[in-house]
């Protein structure tokens, strides 16, 4: 059996999975392709190193965005007096406004309560 032949029957999809889009079903194919030709005597050796070259690089790449997301975190964690005194400036502010709509609600529910009654 020719190999190309060989590689379209394994890889012929009578259905495609409903929810999958086009480009993860292409990524499913490559990476079929790729697990056939590493099994191949010559090249398969050479096709795994690449493969673990391209993960290697990734996970690199993965690793300096994560490092990024710390930096960040680390420089929003080393400026909290800023918001604290933000904080402390504006929690008293806030509960004199809920207390005055705290106020106006008891005199609201007074005013029904004495008409009503």
């Amino acid at each position: 059996m020719v190999p190309f032949v060989a590689i379209t029957r394994t890889l012929s999809y009578e259905h495609p999975p409903p929810t999958d889009d086009r480009f993860s079903m292409i990524k499913r194919i490559i990476r079929k392709i790729l697990r056939w030709l590493a099994g191949l005597p010559v090249i398969g050796r050479y096709v795994r190193m690449a493969a673990a070259l391209y993960r290697i690089a990734a996970a690199a790449e993965r690793n300096g965005q994560l490092n990024g997301e710390l930096q960040r975190a680390a420089s929003v964690a080393a400026t909290p007096d800023a918001d604290r005194d933000n904080l402390v400036a504006s929690v008293p502010v806030a509960l004199r406004k809920l207390r005055r709509d705290v106020d106006k609600l008891q005199a609201q529910i007074a005013d029904l309560e004495r008409r009503q009654g």
